[in-house]
């Protein structure tokens, strides 16, 4: 029997060795699977890159090129307004000019005139004339008739000349019908001799004669020669690469530009007829001229056409240094894309190793959960049994009660520390900030860990320090649960007959703080080097056999590190297997300056009767509702009962309002649940309707379950097994009595 006992054995070692031989092979396959995966997708991954960066590159310079186009025609534009805006104001300055020399000859004209109606016999000869002319700064004075005849002057060939006898005198012929008129002609070329002259002409005073005078404008002359269209152009601030031609639209002859070597030249056949363009019309167009492409803007003003050209090889000059720089910085944008893509990818693989991981430790966590809640609840059912067994001998029965009582109290352990940690998570848990006696706090939990201690035959130990400062300001609740967390863990998991020492001191005082260390060292199994970096971690406990009645979630050091953080706190720990672990917590608080002592005959006021509150209890397990029913009558509280959401909402809506002070609501239930139950109780049109307290008393306790409730106007929400004082405190609160 022995033999095939070690046959079996060494059957089954065969067949793990077998097993564990192709669960390698298979992660072998997976492994290399995985690296062909990690290496495709990195080919995938260069050649998107590369494709974008062609396709950015490509993109960006077509888009530059055309900014760039965009920019010269722009800039030949402001140069033929600023074109523009010199030709008119050359025109303008000619023109004031012109009249200002017109004014000035007429008035010389009629002094003239003067002269010679006030020394008519002096003026016979035309060296008289000559003399007068000289005087008044002219250069030539004639005389003529009533019919416009030249009868006398200073050029004796002119005599004879009728104003019929050319366009030039032919100006002046409107002064014969009307003697007020006084006229003095533009710059006009001298007939005989081709010079460009300004005549002007006067009646006499006596009406009988006409008298002109004929000047050289060598003003007008000097600036016409200064203010020549190519000086214009010439006096333009020109970029590289952009040139102006003024062209002669009716014949497209070049008239000035910015290269004389075109000058004379004819340009643009398709524009060059007369009135082809549309006066203030904008043209724009690409062409080659010069052997060089250009992009030209052009209009006509008058009888000019002004073009401004600008070289496409000067306008895209910087593009191959610009399109470099941006090159390198697509490149350095890609790889640093390329590397946070890896990174990401990188990221979401050990992420979802870290969920699978995370899932191991759930699943064992669920595992070792199923085990330790069936433990106590096999104690509770065989407790039970031995109580009936023993039904007439109550030491027995003690004994029993306290055992289930027991029992049940590891369970809570368990249900709490799971909805601690998703409260945790979720951040619904916040320290509150109020006065405490930090002397009282410990002593009371150092009470509780000593008790369980002696559960287990656990030597326990307090060593309190000499606290400057007793009275704190912090969270009593956070610390005290830490505490017992720490100290529970140190009876839990010791050996028996082991020992167990907590101990306190100050660390430091400043600005009205007091940083104080709290110390609890067992002499247990320890742990090993391998599980301390994975304590603290939520659902994590290591194999081992050093448990006593019963093992834990997991949870426990998990919920203590982020209490003490909450609390701004650290904590620390060091252990040996064999020998023991050593937990440091290390909090600060603030000292409470505005503490008095209370007097000494002050007593606790007495809890409100709950006498003649009448409640309406919503349960449909008879269990649950036996035992809410009976805790509720033994506070003196008058109960009616009801089995669903929709028989409470029947029975409210028949009783008379203000019937009811409270409704305990369970949440799960047939026919209605008690989420609908409250909001149709709520929206009854009746006086109490609304304001009525409604508690929800579920075994539901996760965040989501209170925040459910909170919606539905609940305005408690008590998680089962429901506690006597915490249920009653709840209805004092909200009864008005």
């Amino acid at each position: 029997m022995k033999q095939d006992s070690i046959q079996i054995g060494l059957c089954n070692e065969e067949k793990n060795m077998a097993d564990s031989g192709r669960i390698e092979k298979k992660k072998d396959r997976q492994t290399n699977q995985a690296d062909m995966g990690q290496k495709r997708r990195s080919h995938r991954m260069n050649i998107t890159a590369l494709l974008i960066f062609l396709f950015l590159f490509i993109g960006c310079s077509l888009l530059q090129f055309a900014n760039n186009r965009q920019n010269a025609q722009k800039s030949c534009g402001l140069m033929l307004d600023q074109m523009k805006e010199l030709i008119t104001e050359n025109e303008r300055s000619f023109q004031q000019l012109e009249d200002t020399l017109k004014e000035e000859y007429t008035i010389r004209a009629n002094i003239a005139a003067d002269y010679i109606a006030h020394g008519w016999e002096d003026y016979k000869e035309a060296d008289d004339f000559v003399a007068l002319a000289k005087l008044l700064g002219v250069d030539e004075v004639h005389v003529f008739d009533e019919k416009g005849k030249i009868i006398n002057g200073s050029v004796p060939k002119y005599y004879g000349f009728t104003m019929d006898s050319g366009e030039q005198i032919g100006f002046f012929k409107p002064m014969l019908s009307d003697h007020t008129l006084s006229l003095c002609q533009d710059v006009t070329p001298n007939t005989a001799e081709g010079k460009p002259m300004m005549y002007a002409m006067v009646w006499a005073e006596n009406d009988n004669a006409l008298v002109q005078i004929g000047v050289t404008p060598d003003r007008l002359l000097e600036w016409m020669q200064s203010s020549d269209i190519s000086k214009i152009v010439g006096r333009l601030p020109l970029v590289e690469g952009m040139s102006i031609y003024v062209v002669e639209n009716a014949t497209g002859t070049v008239l000035a530009a910015t290269n004389d070597d075109i000058l004379g030249y004819e340009i643009f056949p398709e524009d060059r007829i007369q009135d082809s363009l549309e006066e203030g019309k904008r043209y724009q167009k690409t062409v080659s001229f010069q052997s060089s492409s250009r992009y030209v803007v052009y209009e006509k003003m008058g009888e000019y056409d002004i073009l401004v050209s600008y070289k496409i090889r000067a306008a895209n000059k910087t593009l191959p240094l610009s399109m470099a720089e941006f090159a390198l910085i697509l490149i350095a944008a890609l790889l640093l894309l390329t590397r946070v893509t890896r990174s990401y990818i990188n990221y979401l693989e050990r992420q979802g190793r870290e969920l699978r991981t995370s899932n191991i430790a759930k699943t064992d966590f669920l595992r070792r959960m199923s085990h330790d809640i069936r433990t106590p609840l096999n104690g509770i059912r065989g407790v039970t049994a031995i109580a009936e067994y023993y039904a007439d001998d109550m030491e027995k029965q003690a004994e029993c009660r306290h055992k289930v009582m027991q029992a049940s109290g590891f369970l809570m352990e368990l249900v709490n520390n799971v909805l601690n940690m998703n409260k945790l998570e979720s951040g619904e848990m916040k320290p509150e900030n109020k006065p405490f006696d930090l002397i009282e706090l410990l002593t009371e939990t150092a009470s509780i860990i000593e008790m369980q201690g002696q559960e287990y035959a656990i030597h326990f130990q307090m060593q309190m320090g000499k606290h400057k400062y007793r009275h704190l300001i912090g969270s009593p609740l956070y610390l005290k649960q830490v505490l017992q967390n720490i100290g529970g863990n140190a009876v839990k998991y010791n050996r028996a007959g082991g020992a167990v020492t907590f101990a306190s001191e100050d660390v430091s005082y400043s600005d009205g703080r007091a940083v104080i260390k709290f110390t609890c060292t067992d002499t247990g199994r320890g742990m090993s080097r391998e599980f301390l970096v994975h304590a603290f971690e939520p659902f994590s406990q290591e194999n081992t056999d050093a448990r006593t009645t019963f093992t834990g979630t997991g949870l426990g050091l998990a919920i203590t590190k982020q209490m003490v953080e909450l609390m701004e706190g650290t904590i620390s720990l060091k252990s040996e297997q064999n020998v023991g672990t050593t937990i440091s917590v290390t909090i600060p608080f603030r000292i409470d300056v505005d503490y008095t002592e209370p007097q000494e005959d002050a007593k606790p006021a007495d809890a409100a009767s709950l006498e003649g509150v009448h409640v309406l209890l919503v349960e449909d397990n008879e269990l649950n509702m036996e035992i809410a029913e009976f805790l509720l009558k033994k506070a003196g509280i008058t109960v009616t009962t009801a089995y669903n959401g929709q028989e409470a909402v029947d029975v409210f809506r028949t009783k008379a309002a203000g019937t009811f002070d409270v409704i305990l609501m369970d949440v799960m239930m047939p026919v209605m649940d008690g989420l609908t139950a409250a909001k149709e109780i709520h929206a009854t049109n009746r006086v109490d309707a609304a304001e009525i307290p409604i508690f929800a008393m579920t075994a539901n306790a996760f965040y989501d379950d209170v925040r459910q409730s909170r919606e539905a106007g609940m305005v408690e929400h008590l998680s089962k097994p429901i506690q006597e004082q915490e249920l009653l405190d709840a209805i004092r609160r909200h009864v008005k009595r």
